[in-house]
């Protein structure tokens, strides 16, 4: 389907093959709540919209028992982009739950928005056959996930039933480990499972809205790149999946947790916490171990300097102590280190070679003695050089690059200098971090017209009177 609308009711099912590409498919809601794509081998969402509404059924695969659970092919759906909605009721069911077909059954989650926010007790079921005949798996690597119910395994020990998650950002009422793995192509063991994060975004509720993840089993986070994203948006903490803006942002988990990746922290709803609000914003029964990776000295820095306390004890993980940014000037920057009163733009303390205005740019200590650039190459006609940079330069300092033939004579990007020569400059974020933690940028000065023969860089930085 490439274009328009294409309405489906009655009952009946629709396979083996589905292309969205652009056009917008509803299967209606109707008395016998009997539309359903079951048997689907190939589904494919790439564009435009598929809304599954009251009481109809994907069914990928061979599934749910019914008298016609016997397909021989594998089934894979795949979701690139484009939205699918899943609204009262309506359900994904992926693989086989019932019987024993040696097929492998996937779906494929690479981007749009994949939406189930009103879908009862279960908004995706993964099954495969108890005896290890068949395996099962939905494999979540970019877009959105939003679940309002639960994303649980069909079958019990045995069952070759897995959610691989390797990046997007997922919000979800309740995610039940117990038969499922984290592998494709693993069996269920019978024991407490785990939902491994290797690269995602947990944000309960989802961005902007107050919200709460419930996790049966284990929670562990195995990549730097994976992220908990929390709303704070009142200091009532959220009872539901989708509590709204005026709560805050919690997960549950039955099991332990292993902390990971960054904690990103968003203040929503006009909500300016106290000094003494608290948050308890991830609680583990079986313990909490481990931290997030910007997590500094205790405490968490939010976009624009605030900053929390973040304590990890015991069973939870708290935040508390909101400090609010006091105004980030270079005076107030400056004020932080122990620099003789040499506190100036221009001084240089630790006889580095660096001013304090340029170690501000670079995140550096201006009392500690720094490298500044981090590596040099250079070809005939280019010189490249990387330094890192403060996630938070002063709002009253700017930076700027420049380039010259002799030390003497500095030009800017594009200009050409007395003795004929020509360069441009090109900057570009190579490792992008999170506050406090410093990017690294990579800066390319290249000789475009001209007689040069070697060409130097700088990085030049102002503080404004």
């Amino acid at each position: 389907f490439n274009g328009g609308t294409i309405n489906l009711n009655g009952s009946g099912s629709y396979g083996s093959m589905l292309v969205i590409n652009g056009a917008t498919v509803n299967t209606l809601s109707n008395s016998a709540n009997t539309t359903n794509f079951r048997d689907v081998v190939n589904l494919q969402v790439l564009a435009g919209t598929f809304n599954v509404q009251s009481g109809s059924a994907i069914r990928l695969g061979s599934n749910a028992g019914t008298a016609s659970a016997s397909v021989a092919a594998n089934a894979a759906g795949s979701q690139s982009g484009g939205t699918m909605n899943f609204t009262n009721n309506a359900t994904l069911q992926l693989g086989n739950a019932a019987t024993a077909t040696a097929t492998t059954d996937t779906f494929a989650l690479s981007g749009g928005v994949f939406s189930a926010l009103n879908t009862g007790s279960t908004g995706i079921s993964i099954g495969a056959g108890a005896s290890g005949g068949g395996i099962s798996s939905f494999n979540f690597s970019g877009g959105t996930l939003r679940v309002g119910g639960t994303i649980a395994g069909a079958q019990g020990a045995g069952a070759q039933q897995s959610f691989v998650w390797t990046g997007g950002t997922m919000a979800v009422g309740t995610y039940n480990a117990t038969n499922l793995t984290s592998t494709q192509g693993t069996a269920v063991s019978g024991s407490t499972n785990t939902l491994t994060n290797a690269g995602g975004t947990l944000a309960p509720g989802d961005i902007g809205t107050g919200g709460k993840t419930i996790i049966t089993g284990n929670y562990s986070v195995t990549s730097a790149s994976a992220s908990y994203a929390v709303d704070l948006g009142s200091a009532t903490a959220a009872t539901a999946f989708q509590s709204g803006a005026a709560f805050y942002d919690t997960t549950t988990v039955s099991g332990t947790v292993a902390l990971g990746g960054t904690l990103n922290v968003s203040l929503i709803n006009g909500f300016t916490p106290t000094n003494a609000n608290t948050f308890t914003i991830i609680t583990g029964t079986g313990g909490v171990s481990g931290n997030f990776t910007n997590v500094s000295g205790g405490k968490v820095t939010l976009t624009g300097g605030a900053t929390f306390n973040v304590a990890v004890s015991g069973t939870t993980v708290v935040l508390s102590n909101y400090t609010a940014s006091v105004g980030n000037t270079y005076a107030t920057w400056i004020s932080g280190f122990s620099v003789g009163g040499q506190t100036a733009a221009k001084d240089d303390f630790d006889n580095d070679g660096l001013s304090n205005v340029v170690e501000n740019v670079l995140g550096s200590n201006p009392s500690v003695y720094n490298d500044g650039l981090t590596q040099v190459s250079a070809t005939a006609s280019s010189v490249t050089f990387r330094h890192n940079q403060s996630n938070t330069i002063a709002t009253d300092v700017t930076k700027t690059y420049q380039w010259s033939t002799d030390l003497v004579e500095w030009k800017s990007s594009g200009q050409t200098n007395s003795g004929g020569t020509t360069a441009t400059i090109a900057a570009t974020t190579i490792t992008d971090n999170v506050a406090p933690a410093n990017d690294v940028i990579e800066v390319t000065i290249t000789v475009t017209a001209g007689p040069a023969t070697k060409v130097f860089g700088r990085l030049v930085a102002t503080k404004a009177p």
